[in-house]
């Protein structure tokens, strides 16, 4: 097999509901890989469907998405969704960025408890990352209230 018949085989495969086809094909449609041009909207039809079956890395993708506003429009609201969903089942980087959402108050009320809550347990969970925002944390949240 060549790779237009793997391809064809793989989009058959989304087509037919496969949650795994479909994040290939549209991380394919994303990077612009694989013969197919680069397509953010494509890109994000394809992630979307293999999000609402719970294909982790296309529900984390979909986060990203939603956050920059590639293939759809900025959407921290549904940003912070598709990334508490992952939060929830351990995903320590979405533990990760939904404790930094909480941070900064995107897309979520702004509440340091919760901030520091999600980024414990990214750090619990082995994403090391998350010390960085925790050890300054306390005075970040002070400044913030302030300028508020």
């Amino acid at each position: 097999m060549d790779d237009i018949d793997v391809l064809v085989t793989v989009l058959k495969s989304a087509e037919e509901g496969d949650s795994e086809a479909q994040y290939l094909i549209g991380s394919a449609y994303f990077k612009g890989e694989n013969s197919l041009s680069q397509d953010s909207d494509v890109a994000f039809k394809w992630l979307h469907l293999a999000a609402e079956q719970g294909h982790e890395k296309a529900m984390h993708s979909i986060g990203w998405m939603y956050f920059k506003g590639e293939g759809t429009s900025v959407d921290k609201e549904k940003t912070a969704y598709w990334w508490r969903k992952l939060a929830d089942k351990g995903n320590a980087e979405s533990q990760y960025n939904l404790g930094f959402l909480y941070g900064y108050g995107l897309g979520v009320p702004l509440d340091a408890t919760e901030s520091q809550k999600w980024l414990q347990k990214a750090l619990d969970n082995g994403y090391t990352k998350a010390s960085d925002i925790l050890d300054g944390l306390p005075e970040y949240q002070k400044y913030r209230e302030q300028c508020n």
